[in-house]
């Protein structure tokens, strides 16, 4: 069974982001912070695990093959690892989406990863000149298409690390500067954005138990709240399945409108997106606009 917890309450810029590789039956960690000078991409067929207030143990994320126990104690350290990447569907970055039912029930998604308009007052990217996103194999998995907007979850003058979006939440990927402030793209905020943003990327119904029978509250893609530093934001695995898996959510802000709980559960379902069969938690810690 897969085990991983992600947890986030370290500094301004701290981010997360989620999957899990079901081809590859692993997971992995993620975890970094504004001081950093980034890492390699993360894209489909990872799962991140950000630590608490604690140290960072490595911490970087990869999309290769491997497996990793990811996860973090409350206030401890997290233990970076490998993930499972992939090749995009073609046209990923400037097609229209597509679902459909594919291995085991899981919907296909093949982009684009863009912004949608229930994003504002957050900090977004948008390319001046084609970026080809690859995995560490330097294996490409979509081009960023001048003109296009994407969310980022951080930035510093080396690298940002943006999402690209599905249906079922955002995946991770890392575009580096030719040299220091020289990035392939504008964007509404800068270096190392003062505040921070945790976020829901798709409708999601939030339960008081594992076994969700009592609702707490349903929270809607968009939503977002001002990430409380002093409280946990993020996930960790319950139960898994071939088509869908349990995880618990430490809701940070959203508490107040969850019947002021600290902590709920909610169903993830499996998605088809950038050549991976992935499970991606609707949840992330994103940067807020200028």
């Amino acid at each position: 069974m897969i085990s991983t917890m992600v947890l986030v309450r370290s500094a301004l810029s701290t981010f997360i982001w989620g999957s899990v590789c079901l081809a590859c039956g692993a997971t992995s960690g993620h975890d970094d912070t504004a001081s950093s000078s980034g890492g390699t991409s993360s894209a489909a067929g990872a799962l991140s695990g950000a630590s608490g207030s604690g140290s960072n143990a490595g911490g970087k994320s990869n999309n290769g093959g491997g497996t990793q126990s990811a996860g973090a104690s409350n206030g401890g350290a997290s233990s970076g690892g490998t993930s499972s990447g992939g090749t995009s569907s073609s046209g990923a970055s400037s097609g229209g989406a597509s679902s459909g039912a594919a291995g085991n029930g899981a919907t296909i998604y093949t982009g684009p990863g863009t912004v949608t308009d229930v994003w504002t007052g957050v900090c977004v990217a948008t390319f001046t000149a084609d970026y080809q996103v690859t995995d560490a194999f330097q294996k490409p998995l979509f081009t960023a298409l001048t003109g296009e907007k994407y969310l980022i979850e951080r930035l510093n003058e080396v690298v940002a690390t943006m999402a690209y979006l599905t249906p079922n939440g955002p995946i991770s990927f890392d575009v580096s500067a030719s040299a220091p402030l020289t990035l392939p793209f504008t964007s509404n905020c800068g270096p190392n954005p003062p505040n921070s943003y945790f976020a829901v990327f798709a409708d999601v119904s939030i339960f008081a138990e594992p076994g969700l029978t009592t609702k707490l509250c349903d929270l809607k893609n968009g939503d977002k709240v001002l990430r409380d530093s002093a409280k946990n934001a993020g996930y960790a695995l319950k139960t898994s399945g071939a088509t869908s898996s349990v995880y618990q959510v430490f809701l940070n802000a959203f508490s107040a409108q969850c019947d002021n709980a600290d902590n709920g559960y909610i169903s993830v379902t499996t998605i088809n997106v950038l050549g991976s069969r992935s499970i991606l938690v609707p949840f992330a810690v994103i940067g807020a606009d200028g």
